[in-house]
């Protein structure tokens, strides 16, 4: 081994050892990440309040 401890997640409710993230893992999330970037915003649909876009003010 490589002197690390080993590493645990739990898995549909088993306790299972897993490997550590390997650089293509990590590259592979980078590139994740900055896809969904764009979409984890301020303007995005899921921070809108229900019912569309806020009312005008002044109006019911």
């Amino acid at each position: 081994m490589s002197g690390e401890e080993p590493r645990y997640e739990l898995i549909e409710g088993e306790l299972c050892e897993t490997e550590a993230p390997t650089d293509a893992h990590k590259k592979a999330l980078r590139k994740l990440l900055a896809f969904i970037a764009p979409f984890d915003g301020p303007s995005s649909v899921a921070n809108e309040p229900p019912g569309g876009e806020d009312p005008t003010p002044g109006e019911p």
